[in-house]
This record gives structure tokens, sequence and C-alpha cells, in this order.
């Protein structure tokens, strides 16, 4: 069977079972008729409409199921109406749910990164302090050179200062997504499978 990610070569159109085919886009929540049409065109080949419909009709009744909706919105993957009405409404309820914890996730994610930046910058301005020291102790230094590292030294400790407070903020942001996370994770639950 043919991926639903896969380009159809023309090769494959004299051979293709399109009823197959049609099952594998529909289970893939693909409609590619088009595509294969266009590439088999190429070959004198036109795919059987009928077959491909129907096999995507039945590959979608797999595709649709809640349990993946919500699978697929948590990774990020968006809902282009493919379900048929009969499946559409719990696979929307479920790629919602989805989509609410994606949405918790990243920005948890994103909060944790941008401390970890923060957290990394204070530590190389306290290792640059610290060299600007050793070197403010080596008595060979001249006065000029003395006074530069003095004011160096300054203009780091107010930058490092400034990043405290980022990461006082950064801090209390993460503690917020953390709790939304939480609520959600209660509000979700596993009704499609653990997260």
């Amino acid at each position: 069977a043919l991926s639903g990610c896969e380009t159809m070569t023309p090769e494959e159109c004299g051979v293709a079972d399109w009823r197959a085919v049609g099952y594998t886009d529909g289970a893939n929540g693909a409609m590619r008729y088009d595509s294969h049409q266009r590439t088999c065109a190429k070959v004198g080949v036109t795919p059987d409409f009928d077959s491909y419909v129907a096999g995507r009709a039945e590959g979608l009744r797999s595709f649709c199921i809640p349990e993946a909706g919500f699978r697929r919105a948590l990774s990020g993957a968006s809902y282009e109406n493919q379900c048929p009405g009969d499946l559409a409404a719990a696979y929307i309820d479920a790629h919602e749910a989805g989509r609410r914890a994606y949405t918790v996730l990243t920005a948890l994610r994103s909060a944790e990164s941008h401390l970890s930046g923060l957290e990394y910058d204070r530590r190389e301005i306290g290792r640059d302090i610290e060299k600007a020291e050793r070197e403010l102790a080596d008595p060979k230094i001249g006065d000029e050179r003395r006074k530069q590292i003095r004011d160096d030294i300054q203009r780091m400790d107010r930058e490092r200062r400034r990043i405290n407070d980022d990461i006082v903020n950064a801090e209390r942001t993460l503690r917020l997504y953390a709790g939304d996370l939480d609520r959600t994770r209660y509000e979700i639950g596993d009704r499609w499978g653990a997260w």
C-alpha cells in the first residue's frame, strides 16, 4: 500500500489497486485523487474514481477515531474537515481537547526554554565577572586598564541584576503555565490516552 505521504510514481499507476490507494489516503486523512490523476496522466492511466472514493471512505473510518484526533492535535496537526458526519463530532471534540493540551504544553516548554536561556546567560556573566576580577587582582596592570576592568565589572553586574529580575519573572510565568497544565490535565484526563 502506498503511504499517504509518498508521491505515487507513474509506473505504479498501471498496477494500482485504486480502492487500496484510496483507503491508504483516507487512513492518513488525505484526499489525493487529483494528485494521483495528474501523475497517472503522464502514462495515460486514469485512476478509478469510484474505487478510490470507496476506499478512502473506509480509510477515513480508521482516521476519524477520537483517540487519533487527540493525538494528531497534541502533535500540532490541524483538522481539515476530513471526517464524515457520523464520526465528525466525536473526532472534533477530541481534536479540540488535543489542541488545548498542545497549546498549554507548548507554552510551558517555551517558558522552560526561556528560563533556561536566562540561567545560561547569568552563568556566563558570572564567569566573565570572575575572569575580570582575577585580572583586576593582577598587580602588573596599569591604572587605566584597572579603571576599565572596574567599569566592565559594574556594567556586567548591572546586567546580571537585570537577568536576575528576568529570571524571577520567568519563574513566575513558568509556575502559571505549570498550573495551567495541571488544570488542563485534570479537565481532559486520559479519555483519549495518557499524555
